[in-house]
């Protein structure tokens, strides 16, 4: 029933068709100009494995970036990079050099439960510069 799955899930159907429709109308995606790097560790533990994370984020136009090394942060522009970490963060995710280094860059942290609820919402909460 859409109704408890709207309680349990903290989202409204209706509310995410009509902003499905908005995006559609502008003819844009949840994630149009957003790249996103999955951290080690969180695929595939209490979350979906890769290949699931990443045809979840394409299908909503984002970019799956399957490292940030130092390098490739060069030629982005790092605050539009969405950093994923598990839901709490794990220690090492947040203490890895590379999401450390995006972060100071201006990438934005958050957690896998954030995402889904964006993908169910069809809404981005708590992005800067959205």
């Amino acid at each position: 029933n859409d109704t408890a799955a709207e309680k349990k899930l903290g989202f409204s159907m209706k509310q995410t068709l009509a902003s499905g429709e908005r995006l559609r109308q502008r003819g844009k995606y949840l994630l149009d100009g957003w790249s996103v790097y999955v951290c080690k560790g969180v695929a595939g533990n209490k979350a979906p494995p890769e290949k699931e994370m990443r045809l979840i984020v394409e299908a909503a136009n984002g970019v799956w970036l399957s490292s940030i090394s130092a390098s490739k942060l060069k030629a982005m522009d790092a605050s539009r990079i969405i950093l994923i970490t598990s839901d709490p963060p794990g220690k090492t995710q947040l203490s890895a050099k590379d999401v450390k280094n995006a972060l100071k860059l201006g990438a934005q942290r958050f957690t896998t439960s954030w995402l889904f609820h964006c993908m169910i919402s069809q809404e981005l909460s708590g992005l800067d510069d959205e």
